[in-house]
């Protein structure tokens, strides 16, 4: 585990690590307990999320390390300036996301603000950690997750279950010492995601010719209009974009004619005004018509799950 995903650890000097992810999870369990432990670092925990918590420890324990979610840094980015803003700028030395995209303008505000770069990564529990990641020090690839750390092998395949091209999205396959022996009591779903020995992640991606990695969405997720495939991602990327947008979700809803529709749920900005006509003339301008949503709707909130992913699942 730990040789895996030493990547996010810096050995220059003792540091303190601040997580607010549950202990139960393997972001908590690996980037927490495990690397801080490991490294003899000391171990901030924090409850629940909020944003005036997070900044106001990081300044008064001097935490160096944070990792969570790509909404959880833009809560901190909408939480606005606050009173330990410099010393927290002071104090931050490595910032890491990952389980989510992290959009390009929430990267350049955060590093505007605090001084330091957010470094993204793929990683899933079937792999105990990460897979991909960007090294301190690396130029940063944004819309990607990095390339696959040392002792990590990944390959990406076409529908026919063959190696795809460069630029050519298809479904990560992972081999690594990290890679678990299998689900618990479980060897019929231990054997569905294992294919002579490539763990098939059910994620799709691409990779460009340098060995970047752009996450497109899960397979499973893919929405089928008629005979076009659209993934989520796709349009929650270019919608989360807009200046006035906070979050966006995409999903899959029934249509008489085509199978499935498009449904989109847009939350805009503390204090920003939105309309319909706005995010259509938006999608208009950034995505071709065949990827257009059937229907968009404005909410104040969307569903999120204790890791502060969007709780798919609740979305209507």
């Amino acid at each position: 585990m730990i040789r895996v995903n030493e990547q996010i650890s810096l050995r220059t000097d003792t540091h303190t690590r601040l997580t607010v992810s549950p202990l139960y999870h393997i972001t908590g369990q690996v980037f927490s307990i495990g690397l801080a432990a490991a490294c003899g670092e000391t171990l901030v925990l924090i409850e629940k999320f909020n944003p005036e918590e997070v900044l106001r420890t990081i300044a008064q324990e001097r935490c160096s390390h944070l990792l969570c979610m790509p909404t959880y840094y833009k809560e901190l980015l909408d939480y606005g300036p606050s009173t330990w803003d410099g010393q927290v700028r002071q104090s931050l030395r490595f910032c890491a996301t990952g389980g989510g995209p992290l959009m390009r303008a929430w990267g350049e505000e955060f590093q505007d603000r605090f001084s330091v770069p957010i470094l993204t990564g793929y990683g899933l529990t079937e792999a105990t950690g990460i897979v991909t990641w960007h090294n301190v020090g690396d130029t940063l690839h944004p819309g990607t997750v990095g390339r696959p750390v040392p002792h990590v092998k990944i390959c990406i395949v076409n529908n026919q279950g063959r190696p795809a091209l460069i630029g050519q999205p298809g479904e990560i396959l992972i081999k690594s010492p990290g890679n678990m022996r299998g689900y618990h009591k479980l060897p019929q779903a231990t054997g569905d995601v294992y294919r002579d020995g490539w763990l098939c992640t059910g994620d799709i991606g691409f990779q460009d010719d340098e060995g970047y990695v752009t996450l497109i969405g899960r397979s499973s997720g893919r929405i089928i209009r008629a005979e076009e495939h659209i993934f989520p991602a796709e349009i929650e990327g270019v919608l989360c974009e807009h200046p006035r947008v906070a979050q966006a979700a995409a999903f899959a809803i029934a249509h008489p004619r085509f199978g499935q529709d498009v449904k989109t749920l847009v939350v805009p900005k503390p204090g920003c005004h939105l309309t319909q006509e706005d995010l259509s003339l938006w999608i208009d301008h950034h995505l071709p018509k065949s990827k257009h949503p059937g229907i968009m709707e404005i909410c104040h909130s969307l569903p999120m799950t204790s890791t502060g992913k969007v709780a798919r699942n609740l979305l209507h």
